[in-house]
């Protein structure tokens, strides 16, 4: 069944009815007149398409038009008109309509009259194009719902106040919930009251600016256990510009958050030790070095960053080039015993252990 909520100023509404009725039952239609309509500028919210019907040569059109142009928000405009008025009475292509027509109507169809057969042409068409519009907008829905439903990050859709409209399965998982058991809720059912804390604020700056990007924000699971995610949202408006939508994105980084506790604690480990610490790539170009291993070469941290490692070394290239082979094939090498350069250029011993780190394939990370 095709919706169609129809405003003419030019077809007696009885010749609408007529035409619109006879699709078996395929078409249910209200019909007003431009005149009663700019008295009364309301829209059924279940239609499926509005059709404004008239001629540009009337003064009525335009004004009409632009009315149903600022109403008509979740659902296609289509506005018909003859021929009258515009360049040729035999062209119904877009060339023969106003130039900037895409500003007041989604489709614009020129009839070339409105005799019976035109009308029952023209009704017909009409059924077919709102027809096609509804297949193409559910196949494309449901493409775009199959993509959100097996997404493996979490996706949520809310109303403007924040009450859920969509979640997908990940989303919900990731709380604890089914997926059934959130619509209609809060937002605020995700989260406790310090987290609102931080929540609240968000969504004043999301239905603001429109969006934000990236904040860690926590939440909570149906059982009271709390986790770090990082989301992001955006609003979504209709083609006027209309908030309509809060729609958000979100990952667990429950995993992220525990491997930058592990880096704190090194670094803390690091940064205090008496002794040095450096780390390279397998290609021995140095990514950290502490205060310590800095001092007693004479650099300054900032100074040996990015530095090749075989620069310090370079007093006993080949003998520091075995111990680099050795530890590749080995993976760890213990109190190895070499002479090092100063920035200076002075040399003094040294005793280090090596170790590799690699990833789960065993591809060298760091040394």
């Amino acid at each position: 069944m095709v919706h169609i909520f129809v405003v003419w100023d030019r077809i007696p509404e009885s010749e609408l009815f007529q035409t619109f009725s006879e699709g078996d039952g395929l078409i249910q239609m209200n019909s007003v007149s431009a005149e009663n309509f700019l008295k009364h500028p309301d829209i059924p919210e279940s239609c499926d398409a509005v059709l404004l019907i008239g001629t540009v040569a009337d003064n009525s059109f335009y004004a009409t038009a632009q009315v149903l142009r600022e109403q008509c928000r979740n659902c296609p405009l289509i506005l018909s008109t003859t021929a009258e008025g515009m360049d040729s009475a035999t062209e119904t292509k877009t060339k023969n309509l106003p130039s900037d027509w895409k500003q007041w109507a989604d489709l614009w169809i020129v009839r070339k009259g409105d005799d019976d057969a035109e009308t029952e042409a023209f009704g017909q068409k009409i059924l077919l194009i709102i027809s096609r519009m509804q297949g193409e907008c559910s196949e494309l829905f449901s493409k775009f719902k199959t993509i959100a439903d097996h997404a493996n990050y979490g996706i949520a859709i809310s109303d403007l106040t924040g009450n859920l409209l969509y979640v997908n399965q990940w989303f919900a998982n990731l709380h604890g919930y089914q997926e059934n058991d959130l619509l209609g809720k809060s937002l605020s059912v995700l989260h406790s009251p310090e987290q609102l804390n931080v929540v609240n604020p968000l969504l004043d700056e999301l239905r603001k600016t429109g969006h934000f990007e990236n904040e860690e924000v926590w939440h909570q699971r149906k059982d009271g256990s709390v986790f770090p995610t990082r989301m992001s949202a955006v609003l979504i408006s209709d083609v006027n510009g209309e908030p309509l939508y809060l729609s958000t994105t979100l990952r667990d980084i429950t995993k992220e958050k525990a491997a930058e506790e592990e880096i704190l604690k090194f670094r803390t480990i690091a940064e205090n030790a008496n002794y040095g610490i450096v780390i390279t790539d397998p290609e021995a170009n140095i990514i950290y070095g502490n205060d310590w291993f800095a001092a007693m070469y004479g650099y300054s941290r900032e100074e040996l960053t990015g530095k090749n490692i075989d620069d310090l070394y370079r007093f006993q290239s080949v003998e520091f080039a075995n111990i680099k082979q050795r530890l590749f094939e080995q993976n760890h090498l213990e109190l190895e015993e070499l002479n090092a350069t100063r920035k200076d250029g002075s040399i003094f011993p040294t005793r280090a252990n090596l170790q590799i780190l690699s990833d789960n394939d065993g591809t060298p990370l760091f040394v």
